[in-house]
């Protein structure tokens, strides 16, 4: 079955992430931020959708709709992805690297769960080779 994004809306923003993720809510909302930052010279801030998988998964996307030229440095990989695949990336990472921090089976579960998203996405192969 496909795996399907719902956005938040406005009004369950303020607890959302602390709904998913607890304590390690704000440290993945900074996370992703730096990410964003780290992999695209384009990034300066913005506002960013959040969305909820229909599996249990979380990420943010930016809510400009744009395409973005992303480098990731540590593996070598250059490509351009669309604000939705950028998300996605960026939101992996995060959870990646909180994952690292506090390896809790709930938050390894929420790395996976965005993952099986991120292989069903139409940008899997970039965002895949972003992560890889």
């Amino acid at each position: 079955m496909t795996i399907l994004a719902n956005q938040v809306p406005e009004a369950a923003r303020r607890n959302f992430l602390f709904n998913h993720l607890k304590m390690r809510s704000l440290a993945f909302e900074s996370w992703v931020f730096t990410f964003a930052q780290n992999f695209s010279d384009q990034y300066s801030g913005g506002l960013w959708t959040f969305y909820e998988l229909d599996n249990g998964g979380i990420y943010l996307a930016p809510a400009e709709q744009r395409t973005w030229d992303v480098l990731v440095a540590t593996n070598g990989f250059t490509g351009k992805l669309s604000s939705d695949a950028f998300g996605v990336m960026v939101s992996l990472f995060a959870l990646n690297f909180i994952v690292c921090e506090t390896p809790t089976d709930d938050l390894i579960d929420k790395y996976y769960l965005l993952r099986d998203f991120a292989c069903e996405h139409p940008e899997n192969v970039a965002i895949m080779g972003a992560i890889d």
